[in-house]
This record gives C-alpha cells, sequence and structure tokens, in this order.
C-alpha cells in the first residue's frame, strides 16, 4: 500500500530507488519513507529490499525500488518506524533517495 498525498489531479508515476545504511543498531520493526517534493507527498512501506535480505540489520546497506507517482524536486525524506520500544534505536548512518537523475542526500 503506497499512500499518495498531492495537489493535483494529474502527475506522472516514476522510478524511485532508496539506499538506507544501517549502523551498530538494527530496527526489528516495519519502517516507511514519506517523500516530499514541490508536487506534494508520498510514503513508501520499506519491506522488500531488492536483495531480497532482511532489511535495516547491523552495519547493512539496503536497496529498495519503488514506482508511485512523482513528487517533482524532492525537498525532504523522512523515515518512520512502528518500534514502541523507546529504548531500542535504529542507526541510520546513510539515506539516498534517486530519482531519474536527481539524487537526494
Amino acid at each position: 500500500l503506497i499512500r499518495r498525498e498531492y495537489s493535483s489531479s494529474f502527475y506522472l508515476d516514476t522510478d524511485y530507488e532508496i539506499t538506507i545504511c544501517t549502523g551498530e543498531q538494527a530496527l526489528h520493526a516495519p519502517a516507511n519513507m514519506k517523500i516530499r517534493g514541490e508536487k506534494g507527498t508520498v510514503t513508501i512501506p520499506l519491506t522488500k529490499t531488492t536483495s531480497g535480505a532482511e532489511p535495516f540489520q547491523v552495519n547493512a546497506t539496503d536497496v529498495f525500488t519503488s514506482r508511485t507517482t512523482d513528487v517533482g524536486r524532492l525537498r525532504c525524506v523522512t523515515l518512520e518506524h512502528s518500534e514502541t520500544n523507546p529504548e531500542k534505536v535504529w542507526h541510520v548512518k546513510t539515506v539516498q533517495v534517486a530519482k531519474d537523475k536527481e539524487i537526494f542526500k
């Protein structure tokens, strides 16, 4: 399920490639990424890596792909997860979103 929020009734779909490097603390809960652009916002579930590996393990690099609404020029990305234990920490080293020829780090 991909949630789309945008301000006009017609936008073309595009491919997003999301790369996340996890550091010393893994995440063992569902996560998603909210991508905000000049034309709106999409929320992409980060459930299946391109390699098929379990995502967000210690010192791992995970790549996710999704085809969804083009939000235009990227402005901001937000990682969200459903871990409810406040003592659990997810150490994210780097995040990159590629769309067409645009790369957002």
